[in-house]
């Protein structure tokens, strides 16, 4: 496996553990917090976001499989101009805040 792929694996486990880690660690810091967290949402609302953050996540795997196991790093073009190592920016771009 090419070393941006290996890279891109390394970011993948250890942002989504750090995300992961800091909805852990919130819950049960701040048991009773839950209902702040939702930002106001309506209770009449919620599933539907539940549902909408299944098919988010279906979708980032979706793509994530795609990107580690269809594209070639050697003929990968973002934009026509950047190559597969924008995909590793993106993603710590991307769970780097999250985890914060």
């Amino acid at each position: 496996m090419p070393a941006k792929k290996r890279l891109m694996i390394f970011i993948i486990l250890l942002g989504g553990t750090a995300v992961l880690g800091s909805y852990g660690s919130g819950f049960l810091s701040h048991p009773g917090a839950v209902d702040i967290l939702w930002g106001g949402v309506p209770r009449s609302y919620r599933p539907y976001y539940t549902i909408g953050m299944f098919l988010a996540a279906t979708g980032y795997f979706a793509f994530t499989y795609f990107i580690l196991f269809r594209l070639n790093t050697k003929n990968t073009r973002g934009y026509g101009r950047f190559g597969f190592g924008v995909f590793n920016a993106l993603y710590a771009a991307i769970l780097i805040p999250s985890a914060l």
